[in-house]
């Protein structure tokens, strides 16, 4: 549950980042001046979305190579 409200966050954090540059490209197509309150927003929503680190890939197994692990109380498998 931790991981898909992780990746809700992330993606949520990618969409605001889109919008706010919009915003800046038509703040910036009526005036010339840039928005600083603007810009420091972007600006932060780009470092958090730089801090979520990268999903592991997974790593392929050859055929053949058994997993052996004991399911705890919550349904998850811990490997052994």
């Amino acid at each position: 549950m931790a991981k898909k409200k992780q990746e809700l966050m992330r993606r949520v954090d990618e969409k605001r980042l889109e919008l706010l540059r919009l915003k800046q490209e038509q703040l910036a197509a009526l005036r010339r001046v840039p928005d600083d309150a603007l810009l420091r927003e972007i600006e932060e929503v780009a470092q958090r979305l730089r801090a979520y680190e990268a999903p592991p890939s997974p790593v392929e197994l050859p055929k053949g190579i058994v997993h052996i692990g004991k399911k705890s109380a919550d349904g998850s498998v811990i490997r052994i």
